[in-house]
């Protein structure tokens, strides 16, 4: 099977999904929730841990893949999370899905302070997140309302590679006024 690690304390992954949140925070306008009313809801980082350890305890559960179009939205919200795993003491990795600009958008947080959560993020468990940039275009950017900077993906890669997460992303190809 599939096992974490290159060495003697080797460990089997036993993986299981877990939906945190449900709908999206925004309209982009390639995506289905443009089209629907279904605000961003998630659950609490408590509800959350319940689940998790319920599913370890049952299942012997050491991988979670957070499941879910958007995990995480803002920084607060993940810090919670990061803090509950934290004081669980329970030892398991995870990903998740997460804001394209969470770590490089310069608003509240320093970048010390954000850089700081991802490094507690990583010593929680979390090996890698995945983000929807789509173009590093800004005229497309503001046509799928996307509402991102490239520039905050830069940083944002440039912090989890240094708090040692792996980063995903994907990218729509083709809209109307891209070019070859």
């Amino acid at each position: 099977g599939i096992s974490f690690g290159s060495n003697d304390k080797d460990e089997e992954v036993r993986a299981l999904p877990i939906a945190t949140a449900r709908g999206c925070a925004f309209k982009c306008t390639f995506c289905h929730y443009v089209f629907w009313d279904d605000p961003y809801r998630m659950r609490s980082p408590e509800n959350i841990m319940g689940e998790i350890y319920q599913r370890i305890e049952q299942y012997e559960i050491n991988y979670f893949n957070f499941w879910d179009d958007l995990s995480f939205a803002s920084l607060p919200q993940l810090e919670r999370m990061v803090e509950a795993i934290l004081q669980s003491g329970l030892q398991f990795k995870w990903s998740a899905a997460i804001r394209t600009d969470l770590f490089g958008k310069k608003d509240k947080w320093s970048y010390e302070k954000r850089l700081e959560l991802a490094k507690k993020m990583k010593q929680a468990g979390c090996v890698a997140v995945g983000y929807s940039l789509e173009s590093a275009n800004k005229e497309i950017l503001a046509s799928m309302n996307k509402h991102v900077e490239p520039e905050y993906f830069i940083e944002q890669v440039a912090i989890l590679k240094k708090a040692g997460i792996v980063s995903n992303t994907s990218v729509v190809f083709g809209y109307p006024q891209e070019t070859p």
